[in-house]
């Protein structure tokens, strides 16, 4: 009688190993099962104890499984050698054939009494004692072994022969069933080309034909039809030599998703190449890890210059004028896995060059990570005009200040002097010169009050909220006009802007309008198409004025003081807007607004 197989079981896994051992026990063909962890103590009992088969998990611990049969083979060049695995790589699965007396059995629920099986087969342990398998044997076990790992493969895999220079199936295996949704035999003897290649890849097919009909390997990617639509394969075919139908073996490994993220990696790194802004990545010790081509130029190096070297250090090289380490310090802290803030964003001044001083802002968010702080992705770009625009506005802010404070203390506290004085003559006479001179006076307060409201309205607008048309059209209509005027909108809007000012705009073209075309004037006011128009029915404003009516002092009224459309002016620009004048539906005056943004509801 035939004594019992002794397995020698390598898995890194303990519980699954345990698990394994047991089952194996439990077998006919098994006498004994010893076990190891990793692969250097299974290389050490290996040399100490009797072993008739090796049968190995894919997890044996530091390496991987086809550098430890390696290793198996110096130490045994003719033991039995066993992957049994649930999912093995074709690649692994394939290097691991590549040495003698080796095999594969998936490892799927129920699967260990068929290892058993094929452990002592391989071991010559199922004959009587003594007795040496023949050839048919070992060629019919071969076949046994061939077909086994054909039809448990985990990845598609076709038997392929050749008729007239044209890839035919002779047989495909379950994954490949499940993949492409067609079995074995309604592809028998038929066509690749015809029934998994996409039209426009048949001169690729046929490529491919040719390079198998000359016993050539592929090895190459390819789109083939799947059950679910054109898919990604890396297509590897094996030619065989034995005579008989089947000419050679194709595996087809499904790489829709790694292509799929290749090409979006692909398409975020031109993304970041591309945009006028600077991208880096810094690991947890803030080691720059990448940066793209206008990061290095804002910060005056070459990319090749910062890869791998310390951000902090930009700071001792007098590039970053603020303490770098304090910062980087300052967005660690604020910047950790669970915590609410997933964004810094800092201000810094840099020294790219020699007497050069730039402003960026930088944007700081976290990497992905596991509950640890990995590193940080910063975004930053240059804001050195901006700030220079910020600056140069204050100022301007300022010296608008500075002078409507003289205007108003200046001027009007001796224009109340003579006004009072001027009252008390007025008690006392009753002259022409008397009434010249108060209408004199009146003009002086009107002009400074203008003044005052072009000195405010020029002032640069630095915030703003949405303002609906209709709603302070009526708050402005009603404040200028009388009832015999009428007022008539057409569309409506909402628009970012500084209410008090965008007011003030209305009632200086509601008052232009009245002042121009008499109390029973018609206006209309609308918007279409990003533009803002207010419309009379007065006499409007000739061709050859039309550029100077927003200039301060115009004026075609013997008591207008020239500073109604300039205030208006004033808004717009404040705004950062733009207003032209033309023609109207009935020939009087028509201002066009454009330029602000509009509110989306």
């Amino acid at each position: 009688m035939g004594r019992g197989v002794r397995l020698l079981l390598v898995d890194a896994d303990p519980e699954r190993r345990s698990q394994t051992q047991a089952t194996l026990e439990a077998t006919g063909p098994v006498s004994a099962v010893t076990t190891a962890p990793a692969s250097d103590r299974a290389i050490e009992r290996l040399g100490s104890e009797a072993v008739d088969c090796m049968v190995s998990a894919l997890d044996v611990g530091t390496e991987d499984v086809v550098s430890f049969l390696q290793r198996v083979r110096m130490s045994d060049e003719s033991v039995p050698f066993v992957l049994f695995a649930a999912e093995a790589s074709a690649e692994c699965v394939g290097d691991v054939y590549e040495f003698d007396r080796t095999d594969y059995v998936m490892n799927v629920p129920g699967a260990t009494e068929a290892l058993a099986t094929r452990a002592a087969e391989m071991a010559g342990a199922t004959g009587a004692a003594g007795e040496t398998p023949t050839q048919s044997q070992e060629l019919a076990r071969e076949r046994e072994r061939f077909s086994d790992l054909f039809s448990n493969f985990p990845e598609p895999t076709v038997a392929y022969g050749i008729d007239d220079g044209v890839t035919v199936f002779k047989a495909v295996n379950d994954a490949f069933e499940i993949e492409f949704g067609r079995e074995e035999q309604a592809v028998r003897n038929k066509s690749v080309n015809e029934l998994i290649v996409p039209d426009d890849a048949r001169t690729e097919s046929q490529e491919i034909d040719t390079q198998v009909d000359s016993g050539d390997m592929v090895d190459r990617v390819v789109r083939r039809n799947a059950a679910d639509g054109t898919r990604i394969f890396n297509l590897r075919s094996i030619p065989v030599s034995a005579s008989g139908e089947i000419d050679g073996f194709a595996v087809y490994s499904d790489i829709t998703e790694r292509k799929r993220r290749e090409s979006e990696l692909e398409r975020y790194e031109t993304i970041v190449e591309t945009i006028p802004m600077g991208v880096l990545t810094v690991d947890d010790d803030w080691t720059i890890q990448n940066i793209n081509a206008p990061g290095a130029e804002i910060l005056g190096y070459s990319v090749d210059e910062l890869l791998g070297q310390p951000l902090t250090t930009l700071g001792r090289d007098g590039v970053i004028t603020e303490e770098m380490t304090d910062i980087a310090d300052d967005i660690t802290a604020g910047l950790q896995p669970g915590s609410e803030s997933q964004k810094e964003i800092v201000e810094l001044q840099i020294h790219p060059g020699p007497d050069q001083t730039r402003e960026i802002e930088v944007h700081a968010s976290l990497l992905p990570a596991d509950e640890v702080f990995s590193g940080v992705v910063l975004v930053f770009h240059d804001i050195t005009e901006r700030k220079q625009n910020e600056r140069e506005l204050r100022r301007q802010n300022e010296r608008l200040e500075e002078f409507a404070s003289i205007v108003s203390h200046d001027l009007r506290n001796p224009l109340n002097v003579a006004m009072g004085h001027l009252e008390i003559i007025q008690d006392n006479h009753d002259s022409p010169s008397v009434q010249h001179v108060a209408g004199a006076l009146d003009r002086m307060e009107t002009l400074i009050r203008e003044t005052l409201q072009l000195a405010k309205q020029g002032e640069m607008v630095t915030e703003t909220e949405p303002i609906q048309l209709s709603s302070i059209l009526n708050g402005c209509w009603g404040m200028i006009a009388g009832e015999e005027a009428t007022l008539e909108q057409t569309g409506d809007v909402q628009f970012e802007g500084d209410p008090p000012r965008v007011k003030q705009l209305f009632e200086n073209l509601f008052r232009n309008a009245i002042d121009h075309a008499g109390e029973d004037v018609t206006v209309r006011v609308g918007y279409e198409g990003g533009t803002l128009t207010v419309a009379d029915d007065g006499p409007g404003v000739p061709p050859d004025q039309r550029d100077e009516v927003f200039d301060t002092g115009h004026t075609t009224s013997d008591d207008g003081t020239g500073f109604g459309l300039a205030i208006v002016q004033e808004i717009v620009d404040a705004h950062d807007w733009e207003i032209t004048v033309s023609e109207s539906w009935a020939g009087g005056a028509r201002f066009e607004i454009t330029g602000f943004d509009v509110v989306e509801s």
